[in-house]
């Protein structure tokens, strides 16, 4: 079922990081919305793998909701830029949205903010140039 979304903020489910995919259409490409809170580390990468391929089986971009993220391992990260490169061969991008200073420093400082769509309090800027 594709919901509209209204403007602005993207409206992720309140469900286990298993079941955190909602549909949505925003724009002509359809969205897998996820939001993560807590630590995203080893104990759920592979839940974080299931949604990042859900978004590339629907040929959807996928928006990851941090606001409420307390942190984000190199395991989990690894899966996003993955995730990211894998949508952008086909037209697609990874949305980091509202993602908080210290995964946007890490991003920066290694040079991965470029693989992913930024959106919300961190810049509303694009990393994807």
């Amino acid at each position: 079922m594709n919901v509209p979304v209204p403007e602005g903020r993207p409206q992720p489910d309140a469900t286990p990081i298993a079941e955190r995919t909602t549909w949505r259409c925003a724009t002509s490409r359809p969205e897998v919305v996820l939001s993560l809170r807590g630590a995203v580390d080893s104990a759920c990468v592979q839940d974080l793998q299931a949604a990042v391929e859900q978004a590339h089986r629907s040929e959807a971009d996928l928006v990851v909701c941090l606001e409420q993220e307390g942190s984000l391992d190199s395991c989990a990260l690894a899966v996003l830029v993955t995730g990211s490169r894998r949508a952008r061969r086909y037209g697609g991008h990874v949305v980091l949205y509202d993602a908080p200073e210290r995964v946007l420093g890490v991003l920066r400082l290694t040079g991965l903010a470029r693989s992913f769509v930024l959106r919300g309090r961190a810049g509303a800027g694009d990393g994807s140039a």
